[in-house]
Protein backbone atom coordinates (compact mmCIF):
# COMPACT_ATOMS: atom_id res chain seq x y z
CA UNK A 1 0.00 0.00 0.00
CA UNK A 2 1.23 3.49 -0.75
CA UNK A 3 1.12 6.52 1.56
CA UNK A 4 -2.24 7.83 0.35
CA UNK A 5 -3.83 4.37 0.72
CA UNK A 6 -2.52 4.14 4.28
CA UNK A 7 -3.95 7.57 5.10
CA UNK A 8 -7.30 6.48 3.68
CA UNK A 9 -7.13 3.25 5.72
CA UNK A 10 -6.57 5.22 8.96
CA UNK A 11 -9.27 7.75 8.04
CA UNK A 12 -11.81 4.97 7.34
CA UNK A 13 -10.92 3.23 10.61
CA UNK A 14 -11.54 6.44 12.58
CA UNK A 15 -14.95 7.05 11.04
CA UNK A 16 -16.07 3.40 11.39
CA UNK A 17 -19.11 3.10 13.72
CA UNK A 18 -17.26 0.63 15.97
CA UNK A 19 -14.41 3.14 16.51
CA UNK A 20 -14.98 6.92 16.68
CA UNK A 21 -17.99 6.80 14.39
CA UNK A 22 -17.24 10.12 12.71
CA UNK A 23 -14.72 11.81 10.48
CA UNK A 24 -11.71 13.25 12.29
CA UNK A 25 -11.56 17.04 12.69
CA UNK A 26 -8.06 16.81 11.21
CA UNK A 27 -5.54 14.09 10.36
CA UNK A 28 -1.86 14.23 9.40
CA UNK A 29 1.08 11.90 9.07
CA UNK A 30 3.03 12.05 12.33
CA UNK A 31 5.77 9.51 11.54
CA UNK A 32 6.55 6.78 9.04
CA UNK A 33 9.25 4.16 9.27
CA UNK A 34 10.11 0.60 8.41
CA UNK A 35 9.92 -1.77 11.37
CA UNK A 36 10.37 -5.49 11.90
CA UNK A 37 6.76 -6.50 12.44
CA UNK A 38 5.46 -9.61 14.29
CA UNK A 39 4.40 -11.19 10.98
CA UNK A 40 8.19 -11.73 10.56
CA UNK A 41 8.61 -9.20 7.79
CA UNK A 42 9.82 -5.65 7.39
CA UNK A 43 6.74 -3.42 7.26
CA UNK A 44 6.28 0.25 6.56
CA UNK A 45 4.45 1.53 9.65
CA UNK A 46 2.67 4.84 10.08
CA UNK A 47 1.64 7.01 13.01
CA UNK A 48 -1.16 9.48 12.30
CA UNK A 49 -1.99 12.41 14.54
CA UNK A 50 -5.66 13.24 14.42
CA UNK A 51 -8.29 15.12 16.38
CA UNK A 52 -11.84 14.04 17.14
CA UNK A 53 -14.06 16.46 19.07
CA UNK A 54 -10.98 18.56 19.84
CA UNK A 55 -9.07 15.68 21.47
CA UNK A 56 -5.71 14.66 19.99
CA UNK A 57 -4.91 11.00 19.26
CA UNK A 58 -2.04 9.21 17.57
CA UNK A 59 -3.08 6.09 15.69
CA UNK A 60 -1.05 3.27 14.16
CA UNK A 61 -1.47 1.81 10.69
CA UNK A 62 0.31 -0.68 8.43
CA UNK A 63 -0.71 -3.38 5.97
CA UNK A 64 -1.64 -5.74 8.85
CA UNK A 65 -3.65 -3.58 11.23
CA UNK A 66 -5.04 -0.18 12.14
CA UNK A 67 -5.57 0.90 15.73
CA UNK A 68 -5.54 3.76 18.18
CA UNK A 69 -5.27 3.64 21.95
CA UNK A 70 -8.00 5.49 23.83
CA UNK A 71 -7.70 7.39 27.08
CA UNK A 72 -3.93 7.83 27.22
CA UNK A 73 -1.81 10.99 27.20
CA UNK A 74 0.00 10.74 23.88
CA UNK A 75 2.14 13.78 24.72
CA UNK A 76 3.98 11.76 27.39
CA UNK A 77 5.30 9.21 24.86
CA UNK A 78 8.10 9.50 22.33
CA UNK A 79 7.62 8.24 18.79
CA UNK A 80 9.70 5.12 19.58
CA UNK A 81 7.63 4.50 22.73
CA UNK A 82 4.43 4.73 20.66
CA UNK A 83 5.72 2.18 18.17
CA UNK A 84 6.79 -0.18 20.97
CA UNK A 85 3.34 -0.04 22.55
CA UNK A 86 1.52 -0.60 19.27
CA UNK A 87 3.79 -3.53 18.40
CA UNK A 88 3.29 -4.99 21.91
CA UNK A 89 -0.47 -4.54 21.54
CA UNK A 90 -0.41 -6.31 18.18
CA UNK A 91 1.57 -9.27 19.58
CA UNK A 92 -0.80 -9.53 22.55
CA UNK A 93 -3.89 -9.63 20.34
CA UNK A 94 -2.89 -11.03 16.97
CA UNK A 95 0.31 -13.09 17.11
CA UNK A 96 -0.68 -16.56 15.84
CA UNK A 97 2.01 -18.15 18.01
CA UNK A 98 0.55 -17.12 21.34
CA UNK A 99 -2.18 -17.99 23.77
CA UNK A 100 -3.63 -16.13 26.73
CA UNK A 101 -3.68 -18.73 29.46
CA UNK A 102 -1.25 -18.59 32.36
CA UNK A 103 -0.75 -22.07 33.86
CA UNK A 104 -1.86 -22.21 37.49
CA UNK A 105 1.43 -23.82 38.59
CA UNK A 106 3.44 -20.96 37.04
CA UNK A 107 1.07 -18.37 38.52
CA UNK A 108 1.39 -19.81 42.04
CA UNK A 109 5.19 -20.08 41.86
CA UNK A 110 5.44 -16.52 40.49
CA UNK A 111 3.29 -15.10 43.30
CA UNK A 112 5.28 -17.11 45.87
CA UNK A 113 8.56 -15.70 44.50
CA UNK A 114 7.20 -12.13 44.49
CA UNK A 115 5.98 -12.51 48.09
CA UNK A 116 9.48 -13.60 49.10
CA UNK A 117 10.83 -10.45 47.43
CA UNK A 118 8.53 -8.26 49.56
CA UNK A 119 5.63 -7.69 47.16
CA UNK A 120 2.12 -7.80 48.61
CA UNK A 121 -1.48 -7.55 47.36
CA UNK A 122 -0.45 -9.29 44.13
CA UNK A 123 -3.08 -9.53 41.41
CA UNK A 124 -2.54 -10.82 37.87
CA UNK A 125 -3.84 -8.20 35.41
CA UNK A 126 -2.92 -9.84 32.11
CA UNK A 127 -0.74 -12.58 30.69
CA UNK A 128 0.29 -14.08 27.40
CA UNK A 129 2.44 -16.96 26.21
CA UNK A 130 4.36 -16.80 22.96
CA UNK A 131 4.74 -20.37 21.76
CA UNK A 132 8.04 -21.38 20.23
CA UNK A 133 11.10 -23.46 21.02
CA UNK A 134 10.90 -22.08 24.55
CA UNK A 135 7.49 -20.82 25.63
CA UNK A 136 7.74 -17.21 26.82
CA UNK A 137 5.25 -16.37 29.59
CA UNK A 138 4.66 -12.63 29.81
CA UNK A 139 2.73 -11.18 32.72
CA UNK A 140 1.65 -7.98 34.40
CA UNK A 141 0.87 -7.93 38.11
CA UNK A 142 -0.66 -5.12 40.15
CA UNK A 143 0.93 -5.17 43.61
CA UNK A 144 2.55 -3.17 46.38
CA UNK A 145 6.13 -2.88 47.57
CA UNK A 146 6.72 -1.05 50.85
CA UNK A 147 3.01 -0.04 50.71
CA UNK A 148 3.55 1.76 47.36
CA UNK A 149 1.36 0.57 44.46
CA UNK A 150 3.22 -0.56 41.35
CA UNK A 151 2.99 -2.82 38.36
CA UNK A 152 5.40 -5.65 37.61
CA UNK A 153 5.80 -6.67 34.01
CA UNK A 154 8.05 -9.36 32.70
CA UNK A 155 8.90 -12.78 31.47
CA UNK A 156 8.46 -15.56 34.02
CA UNK A 157 11.83 -16.74 35.29
CA UNK A 158 13.79 -14.38 33.05
CA UNK A 159 13.18 -10.69 33.52
CA UNK A 160 10.99 -8.30 35.47
CA UNK A 161 10.52 -4.55 35.30
CA UNK A 162 8.81 -2.40 37.93
CA UNK A 163 6.58 0.41 36.70
CA UNK A 164 4.94 3.16 38.69
CA UNK A 165 1.17 3.00 38.70
CA UNK A 166 0.86 5.97 36.33
CA UNK A 167 2.97 4.34 33.60
CA UNK A 168 1.31 4.24 30.20
CA UNK A 169 0.58 0.71 28.91
CA UNK A 170 3.60 -1.02 30.50
CA UNK A 171 2.55 -4.55 29.41
CA UNK A 172 2.57 -3.54 25.75
CA UNK A 173 5.80 -1.59 26.16
CA UNK A 174 7.58 -4.59 27.67
CA UNK A 175 6.40 -6.94 24.91
CA UNK A 176 7.37 -4.39 22.26
CA UNK A 177 10.82 -3.95 23.80
CA UNK A 178 11.31 -7.71 23.88
CA UNK A 179 10.32 -7.99 20.21
CA UNK A 180 12.45 -4.94 19.34
CA UNK A 181 10.88 -3.86 16.05
CA UNK A 182 13.84 -1.54 15.41
CA UNK A 183 16.17 -4.58 15.07
CA UNK A 184 15.39 -6.15 11.70
CA UNK A 185 15.37 -9.93 11.69
CA UNK A 186 14.45 -10.45 15.35
CA UNK A 187 11.94 -13.28 15.93
CA UNK A 188 10.39 -14.17 19.30
CA UNK A 189 9.07 -17.52 18.08
CA UNK A 190 12.44 -19.12 17.27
Amino acid sequence: MNDSQMLEKMFNWIKHPAEFGKKPDSIELFDKRELYFPNNSNEMCYLYKFHVDGIMYIGFCNSCTTWCFFGIDFTKLTIDELYLRYIGWYIDFFNPNKYKSFPNKILKSSIYKLNKEGYTDIKLLDSMCVVGVDNLYYYIFQCKKDDKPCKLVGLVGVDMKVYENGSILPFYEFIGLDWNPFDFGNDLTK
